[in-house]
């Protein structure tokens, strides 16, 4: 076989290898793959006695990484009470304010600090208050 009878196939084989890996490259870096959403809770209850706020978020953002729930509490908590959090594309944000008795208590959830995907008030004094979203396009 000449050189010139092995460049000519040879090089239809680096031209194409070349572009699966641009494929590749594209798909892997692309912002479609491996979407996350910056989601913001919030919660209130009136007076100064203490609530307690349960909120989700996921630890990885990728397929390849850990991206299941996890759950965070926070005890005692008084005054207005925010928490910025990434969320996996396809997963539901929640978050539950449980007043103190006699106490009514409500709560947000923001896409990228924005836009308002849930907003509840607890249905009786001491009942928790539950906001819930699905998280995506």
């Amino acid at each position: 076989m000449s050189a010139r009878s092995t460049a000519c196939c040879v090089t239809p084989l680096v031209v194409g290898v070349l572009a699966l890996l641009g494929l590749f490259a594209t798909v892997r870096f692309s912002g479609d793959l491996g979407k996350a959403w910056a989601i913001t809770y919030t919660a209130q209850a009136p007076g100064s006695a203490p609530y307690e706020v349960t909120y989700q978020d996921t630890k990885g953002r990728y397929p390849w990484e850990d991206t299941g729930i996890r759950r965070h509490t926070d005890p005692g908590t008084t005054g207005d009470w925010r928490r910025e959090v990434v969320m996996a594309d396809g997963k539901k944000a929640r978050v539950t304010v449980t007043p103190a008795k006699g106490a009514v208590a409500t709560c947000t959830i923001l896409l990228d600090a924005h836009k308002t995907l849930a907003t509840a008030t607890s249905p009786a004094p001491g009942r928790p208050a539950v906001c819930e979203a699905a998280v995506g396009p």
